[in-house]
């Protein structure tokens, strides 16, 4: 679905808020650099200007995206439990701000051409 929305929008970016390392991966398909996994100051620069971003341990979070969730959002367990890449270290553990289930990792990616 993604692939297909890229094919007929052309993007030159894409910019969301996550605590999956499925939409991160989802992401990286069709992209060619994708912050905060590849740290450019022009990825950097649009993370940081995405509502709610708020910086923390060097990236960038909305930070209580998910406040009305004490726990977070996931009752099946936290996806941010999960690593990025295969025998990677979990999310949460990769990038501290989403230690807190309820803030979520926000992330920029260029559009691979």
């Amino acid at each position: 679905m993604l692939q297909d929305l890229v094919q007929s929008e052309r993007p030159q970016f894409l910019t969301t808020y996550t605590r999956s390392p499925k939409i991160l991966r989802m992401v990286n398909q069709v992209s060619s650099e994708l912050y905060p996994v590849d740290d450019t100051a022009e990825l950097r620069i649009l993370a940081s200007a995405m509502p709610f971003a708020k910086a923390h341990e060097g990236d960038f979070y909305h930070v209580n995206r998910y406040s009305d969730y004490k726990d977070g959002l996931f009752a099946d367990g936290d996806p941010a439990s999960e690593p990025f890449r295969k025998n990677g270290l979990p999310l949460k553990e990769q990038f501290g701000g989403l230690m807190d289930a309820r803030n979520a990792l926000i992330i920029a990616a260029r559009v691979r051409r």
